[in-house]
């Protein structure tokens, strides 16, 4: 066994199939680890251990390669979320140290602005984190546009709806399913592996809205249209945070998908009855009521 992964690494993971327990090979600045996907309680590192027998192994970047997405992986999203209140700097200032040690802090919200590089991230958290240890460090970094980190080694992730396309490449009747089930879960642990080894907590993410066409704000953050394959996908994503040793966030209930109006700016409102939203929209939220960390 080689030294456990440091803050900092960069990492190559490999997912091995489903069937096989979905073993996972993370190679860090020339060291190997293997470990067998497991219960992580929330807010602990992946206990990376070997597994009982050799398993065949499939490249995340090489599962991920054959996804076709468009977007701009230099695109600044910070003003997507224009009314929640993140981190203002690159470091702690005296006043934020005063409302981080209050009680009622639960946590904080980091955004583009709060990025410098890696070790500039991991400082930060290593900041955070002293000042009071049970505050929460959280992040919009789903992949696609709402990406706070992209640079010093962060994977650019598609977005979700690239897995949507992958399962319907042959009508969602054939192998390819299982494919983008396979790069769904490799997504999320990649995800999640990045932002843990630099101290980050959670990421908000799955995106549980259905893809209506509709949404500007959602687009191609959502799945699929088809509230079954949004569960299945999410699932997944979720899978893989977990092998990371990351919870997960369902998101936007009841449903952002179906209205135009952006919600960090206006008011939506969705004409449909309370019956037809629980029904299509919030389907996926019920389907994953046992394994939602928070919503």
């Amino acid at each position: 066994m080689g030294q456990p992964l440091q803050p900092g690494d960069r990492l190559a993971v490999e997912i091995g199939p489903i069937a096989h327990g979905g073993h996972f090979i993370a190679h860090a600045a020339g060291r190997t680890q293997f470990g067998p996907r497991q219960q992580v309680p929330h807010g602990m590192q992946h206990p990376l251990k070997a597994p009982d027998a050799p398993v065949p192994v499939r490249q995340v970047h090489l599962v991920l390669r054959g996804l076709q997405f468009a977007h701009d992986v230099g695109h600044s999203v910070d003003a997507d979320c224009l009314q929640e209140r993140g981190r203002d700097g690159l470091h702690v200032p005296r006043a934020d140290r005063r409302r981080l040690a209050h009680p009622l802090t639960g946590g904080l919200i980091l955004f583009g602005r709060n990025w410098q590089s890696r070790a500039q991230l991991t400082a930060l958290c290593a900041e955070v984190k002293a000042i009071r240890p049970d505050l929460l460090i959280a992040v919009d970094h789903e992949g696609g546009r709402v990406q706070r980190f992209r640079t010093d080694g962060f994977h650019h992730l598609p977005p979700m709806r690239a897995f949507g396309e992958l399962w319907m490449r042959d009508g969602g009747k054939g192998p390819s399913a299982l494919q983008a089930m396979n790069a769904a879960t490799a997504a999320g642990y990649v995800l999640a592996a990045e932002l843990r080894a630099c101290g980050v907590d959670l990421s908000f993410t799955p995106v549980l809205d259905l893809d209506f066409g509709r949404s500007g704000v959602i687009g191609d953050r959502a799945f699929h249209r088809d509230a079954r394959v949004v569960t299945v996908l999410a699932q997944s994503v979720m899978q893989g945070l977990l092998s990371a040793g990351m919870a997960n966030c369902g998101k936007h209930f009841p449903g952002h998908g179906h209205v135009k109006a952006d919600s960090h700016t206006e008011i939506p409102v969705d004409p449909r009855s309370l019956k037809a939203i629980l029904a299509d929209d919030a389907w996926p939220y019920a389907a994953l009521g046992a394994t939602l960390s928070s919503v």
